[in-house]
């Protein structure tokens, strides 16, 4: 995974690859970290969407993670079948981000993101 630039006080809680659902484009995989102040996203390969990316979500790091602060997270909600373990994360700009971790459990995920 690559390294990312941290803030002050700022340290990693968590990393991992996850599968991104955004609703306007197919899936992709991307590399979460989770870290006491932030949630960072990459996506794994090179996105053509990059304006996409800028205008919907906002901020990017120089590495290209996409950077959303957790004081801007409204709620976290979970679905989960056998196959498919999801954490919807609402924003409170009306936006929503959708990580499906496949058969395995999002709870340690969740509780990442929701500690702050």
């Amino acid at each position: 995974m690559c390294a990312v630039e941290l803030l002050d006080n700022e340290s990693v809680v968590l990393k991992t690859t996850i599968k991104w659902e955004p609703e306007e484009f197919d899936s992709m995989a991307v590399e979460l970290i989770v870290t006491t102040q932030r949630i960072l996203l990459k996506p794994m390969f090179e996105l053509t969407y990059d304006g996409f990316w800028d205008l919907y979500y906002g901020k990017r790091t120089e590495s290209k993670f996409l950077c959303l602060d957790k004081s801007k997270i409204d709620r976290v909600e979970t679905s989960k079948t056998f196959f498919a373990k999801r954490m919807i994360i609402f924003l409170q700009n009306g936006k929503k981000i959708i990580l499906n971790y496949g058969v395995l459990s999002v709870d340690n995920i969740v509780k990442a993101i929701l500690d702050k």
